[in-house]
């Protein structure tokens, strides 16, 4: 839980337009996390290529923001009716 909160204010502040070194010294963390979800933001269409604000908004607080493979293959399985 406490990573997600991390990983959803690192996202925050790349859309808002912060660089990676100033994130990476700010919150502790290493480049290469926020590099990582800097691209994985631009695969799910939160940033551009360019890194600027992409078309898809971010999902409210506590929704997750990337789908895990985890979530994704637990979604193949039917749901049970009540």
């Amino acid at each position: 839980m406490r990573r997600r909160l991390m990983d959803r204010k690192i996202v925050e502040l790349l859309i808002g337009g912060a660089g990676v070194n100033s994130i990476s010294r700010a919150l502790h963390v290493s480049k290469r996390r926020v590099r990582r979800l800097r691209e994985q933001a631009k695969e799910y269409g939160y940033l551009t290529e360019d890194s600027k604000k992409g078309l898809v908004e971010l999902a409210p607080y506590p929704e997750p923001f990337f789908q895990t493979r985890l979530m994704e293959e637990l979604s193949d399985f039917p749901r049970p009716t009540r």
